[in-house]
């Protein structure tokens, strides 16, 4: 699906907020959810004029988005994209290793 497909938004309705195409629920609403740990069944059973697929489409122009802004940060520095790929690899062995220690690879928007 493409964003317009997705995504309206009109003075109308909400003041312009972005929502989902044919309802008055909008997109935030669904990030809030997944944000606090709520689950994608738990969002569409409270909005239900919501759909699967509309849920999905905006995870995936969501996904998109990302991949393309990371793709073109790290484009302008390869050093630095295959050092940030390697403090991911170490996260992921040092978590597979203890699993009670959290770290992190900040990734300033800065650099």
């Amino acid at each position: 699906m493409k964003a317009y497909q997705v995504i309206t938004s009109s003075v109308d309705v909400l003041g312009g907020t972005l929502v989902f195409a044919g309802t008055r629920v909008p997109i935030k609403n669904l990030m809030d959810y997944l944000k606090t740990g709520h689950t994608i069944d738990d969002f569409l059973e409270d909005f239900p004029s919501v759909t699967r697929d509309q849920v999905t489409a905006i995870i995936d122009l969501a996904r998109d988005q990302l991949t393309e802004a990371f793709d073109a940060h790290f484009a302008a520095c390869p050093l630095r994209f295959t050092f940030h790929v390697l403090l991911q690899r170490l996260q992921v062995v040092i978590t597979s290793a203890c699993p009670a220690v959290i770290f992190t690879v900040p990734v300033s928007r800065n650099s």
